[in-house]
């Protein structure tokens, strides 16, 4: 013994992962996975370890599920990575659930786990693969005082061990494949630890023969140094080679071949055409349904050659549609999408909505992308579909006074200045039959707007009043039309008359003029003359009367008296 080193047998991680390959299909024995949650059907057990002469005596009695040295680990466990190794806790296979067997504590204590199965009578290529990670804390001492982990398979119709797939791992700095771990403790001084390794065991040569899986750890015999592990059985008890299935269009496959083993041979065409010898190995293109056969090779002593078998399937692209392009009336929603497939999960970019079809109402033109993934094969496809607004522009510009002279030209003009595809005007709520332009010229007094169509779309425009108000009814009277310059005095009496107020305007036409209602005017000459009377209402409606007026010149007076005659 070496004095100088004290080292520990810690930790032994077992993750057992089994797998069957059976051309019948065969199932998998119940909660052999532990994925129930608890040791249904397993047999769990309590002893110590002894060193007799020069041997390592465990012995163990059946015991319930004792906690912190058989206890169910998922995927909340804490911590989830080992602290001197750094690997998880839970068996990297997919499983939801694995066991530590053991514990940290130290006083010669041994724990086991055995679980009894009947191998199928009609089995084809039958095979267990455990796979395994080992932590050893080395004290040092003679081989048979470590610690140590024992993995057994044993045929109990036949009363003996599978002997290549039944081993111990004492602690020994020089096993196969291990290396140095962390050191957690003060007394953790030397720590080894092994990947997660596997091992294949080829039973169909046992149908119908009854199987135990019996797992192991124990403590050093002088009491001091501890070992754990944990196990776990892989879900499904599918071929331990994932990556075989792709999707369709994908331009490579990646086999991913099981961790730990010494040597790999990947082959097809019945073993006569080698493809690779490392764990993974990439194909491209991918060869839809071939089979492809890995000869795995352990550590010598530490597990037995075997031939593992993959189909490579190619799995179809879910079936996924966005639906057509949608013009909507902006803020009213509209369906996206089409019905769902079974076995299909769906999320919608933007808004991470999980139903096939959803309501949306963007207010800009948005894509709008589908991804559907297949709940059995992970594959994923998209589509896209642009949904955008139809946003109805009612601004309208309105041309000329939209009050007007009955004796004035109507010239109100009212145009739509973004026009949709459909337009009807209206005049006081009532459509004017073949007013479907753009533009509207306005004749008579009313209200007007128009609707505008596109689509699905409806919108109005803003309502336009249009008045029409009557002109003044205008007239006046002269006294007399015809006077002489000498005194002239013409009398003007306003006879007009209107709805509304009226302003007046005269023009006598000798540059003289009067804004009352009646006037009086006189000329300083003779002469001809034109008299105009302008008249406005209220509204800005005006007429003109011209009345044509004379004024006499005196005439010319004299005489001559005759001659005295004499």
């Amino acid at each position: 013994m070496k004095k100088s080193r004290v080292r520990f047998f810690l930790l032994i991680l077992i993750i057992t992962c089994f797998s069957y390959k059976n051309s019948q299909a065969q199932s998998c024995p119940p909660n052999i996975d532990f994925e129930f949650g608890d040791f249904t059907n397993w047999q769990c057990y309590l002893g110590n370890v002894a060193a007799v002469g020069s041997n390592n005596i465990i012995t163990v009695n059946t015991s319930p599920p004792t906690a912190n040295r058989h206890t169910i680990i998922t995927a909340a466990t804490l911590p989830a990575i080992d602290p001197y190794g750094g690997f998880p806790v839970l068996c990297p296979n997919g499983s939801g659930t694995s066991i530590q067997l053991g514990n940290n504590d130290i006083g010669k204590e041994a724990e086991r786990v055995s679980y009894t199965f009947t191998v199928p009578i009609t089995t084809n290529g039958y095979s267990i693969v455990y796979q395994y990670a080992i932590v050893l804390q080395d004290p040092d001492h003679l081989a048979y005082q470590q610690p140590r982990f024992t993995a057994k398979v044993y045929n109990l119709t036949d009363n003996n061990y599978i002997n290549c797939a039944s081993f111990d791992f004492v602690a020994n700095s020089s096993l196969p494949g291990f290396l140095p771990g962390a050191v957690v403790r003060p007394q953790d001084t030397v720590v080894f630890y092994k990947p997660w390794s596997a091992v294949t065991i080829n039973l169909s040569r046992f149908g119908g023969k009854q199987i135990r899986l019996e797992f192991t750890t124990a403590d050093c015999t002088k009491g001091a140094h501890f070992g754990y592990a944990y196990v776990d059985i892989n879900t499904g008890c599918t071929s331990v080679i994932t990556g075989n299935q792709y999707c369709k269009g994908a331009n490579a496959v990646t086999l991913q071949g099981p961790s730990g083993y010494q040597n790999y041979l990947w082959t097809t065409n019945n073993y006569t055409s080698p493809i690779g010898n490392t764990k993974n190995i990439t194909i491209s293109p991918p060869p839809a349904n071939t089979v492809v056969a890995l000869e795995v090779e352990p550590y010598n002593g530490y597990g037995c050659k075997d031939t593992i078998f993959t189909t490579i399937k190619e799995n179809a692209l879910p079936i996924v549609d966005a639906g057509p392009p949608k013009f909507i009336c902006q803020g009213i929603p509209v369906q996206i999408g089409t019905i769902g497939q079974p076995f299909t999960s769906y999320v919608w970019s933007p808004g991470n909505l999980t139903s096939p079809t959803i309501n949306v109402s963007p207010f800009i033109s948005t894509d709008y992308i589908i991804k559907a993934t297949s709940d059995t094969s992970g594959c994923t496809k998209s589509d896209t579909v642009n949904v955008k607004p139809l946003v109805l522009d009612t601004t309208i510009k309105v041309t000329g006074n939209t009050n007007f002279c009955r004796a004035g030209i109507p010239n109100v003009q009212i145009q739509i200045i973004t026009p949709t595809p459909v337009i009807q005007w209206y005049k006081n709520g009532i459509a004017i039959a073949g007013a479907i332009s753009a533009t509207y010229t306005a004749t008579s007094s009313g209200t007007f707007h128009a609707i505008l169509t596109n689509g699905a779309c409806v919108d109005s425009t803003r309502k336009i009043i249009v008045s029409q108000y009557p002109s003044p009814t205008l007239g006046y009277n002269i006294n007399t039309n015809n006077q002489c310059i000498s005194n002239n005095q013409f009398q003007f009496t306003n006879t007009s008359s209107s709805t509304d107020s009226l302003m007046y305007v005269w023009n006598f036409g000798d540059g003289g003029n009067a804004n009352t209602k009646n006037t009086i005017h006189s000329y300083a000459a003779s002469g001809n003359y034109s008299v105009q009377l302008i008249t406005t209402n209220t509204k800005g409606c005006k007429d003109t009367a011209n009345k044509p007026i004379i004024v006499n010149a005196k005439p010319n007076v004299g005489f001559a008296p005759n001659a005295p005659q004499c």
